[in-house]
């Protein structure tokens, strides 16, 4: 699957991560966030986390978070690979 790279992505991979919502992450949309949010998950770090958890694989992420959220398909990649960004420039 092609991810479209938004500024969304750029500017979230290119700055501290600080207390950013998880709505923050290209991909999250405002559903995936309160589904999130739910479960005790609101801010980008603690998405941080299970991607850390995951060893940095998107594939594996994605999975997780399909698993946990109704995100589109569409949309699914693209937090990982946000994610996978931000670790690339900020560690």
């Amino acid at each position: 699957m092609s991810v479209r790279l938004t500024l969304k992505h750029t500017k979230f991979a290119n700055e501290k991560m600080g207390d950013k919502s998880t709505h923050a992450i290209n991909g999250i949309s405002t559903t995936s966030q309160d589904e999130l949010a739910r479960m005790g998950m609101s801010k980008a770090y603690h998405l941080l986390a299970i991607f850390l958890k995951h060893d940095k694989d998107v594939g594996s992420f994605t999975v997780w978070l399909q698993s946990m959220t109704s995100i589109e398909d569409r949309h699914a990649e693209a937090p990982g690979i946000c994610l996978k960004a931000w670790c690339f420039h900020n560690l």
